[in-house]
Order: C-alpha cells, then structure tokens, then sequence
C-alpha cells in the first residue's frame, strides 16, 4: 500500500494577508452603506410623503460619487472642490471604517453629505468657490460664512428629520442622537409644536447650531455655528493660498443674493429657510466671535477688499457674462469626474 503523497500550499504572504484584510474590511463596509441606503429608501412621512425614495432618487441625479478608503479619520465626508483635489468638481462622500460600527451613525452621516451634496446640485453660490480652479467667480470671505453656516444648518435639520423617521422603527435611535447638534429629542418636540413639518423644519433651522461644540461641556460659549464659522475661513485662506501659489490674480469677488441661499435649503424636502422666499433672518452675517472677525479682517486686506458692500452680486456677474445660475452650476458637472459610479473602494498602498 502506497501513501499518497501529500502536498501543503505556502502560507500566505505578508502581502496576500494585508490584501485580504484590506478587501474584507471593504466588502462589510460596503454591506453596511447598501444596509443604510434601503434604510433611507424606504423612510416615509406622514405630512411630506415618500422622502426616503425622494431623496435618494435625487442623490442619484446629483452625481455625487460614493467610495469606500478603510484608513479614512472619519465616518464618511463629502468632497465638492479641495485643494487635494485641483482638478474639478469631486462630488463624492468617502466612507471610513468606522462607518460600519453603528448602522444609525452611519444612516445619519450619510443623510447628512448626501445633503451636502444635493446643495450643490442648487446652489450656484456653491460653485464660486476658493477651490474651484474652473472659475474666477468667488463668493467674498463675508458671504462664504453665510455659505456655510446655511449649508450646515440645513445639513442638520434634514438629518434629524430622517433620524426622527427612522426612530419609529428604531427607537434608540433617540438616546444615540442625544450629542447631534439637532437630536431625534428636540426635533420631535419642535415638530409637536409646529402646525405643519415646513414650519418645524425652519424652527430647527434657527437652533440647529446653537449647541456647545463639546458634548462633555455643555455651557461653552463656543457653539457649532462658532465652530463653522472659523471652518468657513479656514478652508477660505487655504483657497486663496491655493490660487495665490497658482499665478491667479484676476479673480471676481462677489456677494450673495437670497436665491443663493434659498436654493442650499431646497436640498430635499420642505425648505429649512422658507417656504416661498428666502425668511430675512436667514440672510443676515452672523455674529462672529472677536477672533474670527479677526481672521476674516486679515483674509479681506489680504485679497484686496476694503468694501465688500461694494463688490457685485454674483447674478450680475453671470448675467454679464451670458449665463444663468444653472448653466453656471451645470459647468461643474460637464467634466468628466463625474461619471456616475457604484461604491468603489479607493486604492490604497500599506
């Protein structure tokens, strides 16, 4: 009797180990976001109808990109235009891989950029950004805050509207948003308030960021809003700086009008800033802290503007130069980075 000769595969390699890790941790990642996503598709409101289906449909139309980078800080950003990213328009949430260790934390990340996202497919405002290098049209540093404080604070409500639907099916998902600028707790109780969800959706707005930054201590004085505010200039030097190194210098600095503003509260559903038009309060810069008034002096002696109460609307611009909002806004979207793509995780190296 002859024993068969038995034969033993090589271990795997160092390398061949870090790749099938590395894919694993993908592939649950991506079953999490296909998870959420039937989440957010079948979330439904009483007042406002099938919202869930609606706005992934309009996510869909957005062109917004979604990929997967397991050694991402965060649970999931959304990228318009970066200085890692001098190219064109991004357009896409890249998910971290924290965003598989709580399916509610990660439903309301993705609510939340996914928002972000549909703002930008409204708002030209949102185009004449620092970072674009596809136009010279940039909002001024003032109007850039508003830009973001609007954007946040709409972000914030339509996330916690979502949360607040999603808490019926899943109502811890009440205590686990107790720390968000706008928790599933606040929201309910401003919508029992409310006569209809527009004016509950405009009331959040008001408050969305008037929380403490730090979740630890609660009576800081230093809020979300003050939080965004100095994240608006910070990201606005960086542009400058960026167009500056470039040999840019025949940029045009303008300001908003109230289309701009009411046009980032559209993202999906009621608008966070007014049911027909733009409410006034809405329009108004916001108090900064001694600070932030500070950079943001610095920023405007630093590009040349004394005034800008003086500089034209971003509408006469456009207008001069034969475009209208959408055109400008569907400028962005032309370049070929945006081909619409499934989860796709993003290459990494060890």
């Amino acid at each position: 009797m002859t024993n068969a000769k038995q034969t033993h595969q090589p271990p795997p390699s160092l390398r061949e180990q870090w790749v099938g890790h590395k894919k694993a941790r993908e592939e649950l990642l991506n079953s999490a976001i296909q998870t959420v996503d039937g989440w957010i598709q079948g979330i439904t409101d009483v007042e406002i109808g099938a919202v869930g289906h609606l706005f992934q449909h309009e996510v869909s139309l957005s062109g917004c990109r979604h990929e997967i980078d397991i050694h991402h800080p965060n649970r999931a950003e959304y990228v318009s235009f970066s200085y890692r990213h001098t190219t064109g328009f991004a357009n896409h949430i890249i998910y971290g891989p924290s965003a598989e260790e709580d399916l509610s934390k990660l439903f309301s990340s993705k609510v939340h950029e996914a928002t972000h996202a549909l703002q930008k497919m409204r708002s030209a405002a949102l185009h004449a950004s620092p970072f674009n290098p596809n136009t010279q049209i940039v909002i001024c540093p003032s109007d850039w805050i508003i830009l973001e404080e609007r954007c946040e604070e709409d972000a914030y409500v339509k996330q916690a509207l979502f949360n607040t639907l999603l808490a019926k099916h899943l109502p811890e998902v009440r205590r686990l948003t107790d720390n968000d600028p706008l928790s599933v707790k606040t929201f309910e109780r401003i919508r029992l308030d409310a006569p209809h969800v527009q004016e509950a959706v405009i009331q959040a707005a008001r408050q969305a960021l008037d929380k403490s930054f730090y979740w630890d201590n609660p009576k800081s004085d230093y809020r979300f809003r003050h939080h965004y505010h100095d994240f608006a200039l910070k990201n606005y030097e960086a542009g400058m700086k960026l167009r500056t190194n470039n040999g840019e210098s025949d940029l045009i600095f303008v300001r908003l009008e109230p289309e701009d503003i009411t046009a980032i509260g559209a993202s999906c559903g009621p608008n966070s800033f007014g049911d027909k038009d733009l409410l006034p309060e809405f329009a108004k810069p916001p108090t900064l802290t001694e600070k932030t008034q500070k950079k943001l002096d610095d920023i405007r002696s630093s590009i040349g503007i004394k005034d800008e109460e003086t500089l034209p609307t971003l509408g006469t611009i456009l207008g001069r130069l034969g475009l209208t909002r959408r055109q400008y806004i569907e400028a962005s979207y032309s370049r070929p980075l945006l081909q619409q793509s499934p989860v796709t995780p993003q290459p990494q190296s060890p």
